[in-house]
């Protein structure tokens, strides 16, 4: 994957897959592109996924299972 690409969701709602993995790995323009792709997200949807990031997937799942467990807390 490069750049960015596309998760359609059921609705037809587009979400933006930008993929950090080029401008991690120091290849030529990709800090451009990956701005221009992070802009252009945030601006037409307004958030998006983030690929090749380098946090490790057991950070990622702790923190899927604490957002969980905070919003199961009584009000």
């Amino acid at each position: 994957m490069t750049g960015s690409s596309v998760i359609e969701a059921a609705s037809d709602l587009r979400i933006p897959v930008i993929d950090l993995g080029p401008y991690l790995a120091g290849e030529p323009v990709a800090l451009e592109r990956t701005a221009e792709a992070l802009g252009a997200a945030s601006e037409e949807i307004g958030f998006y996924f983030i690929a090749n990031h380098g946090v490790p997937q057991a950070l990622v799942d702790r923190v899927f299972a604490e957002a969980e467990r905070f919003h199961t807390l009584p009000i």
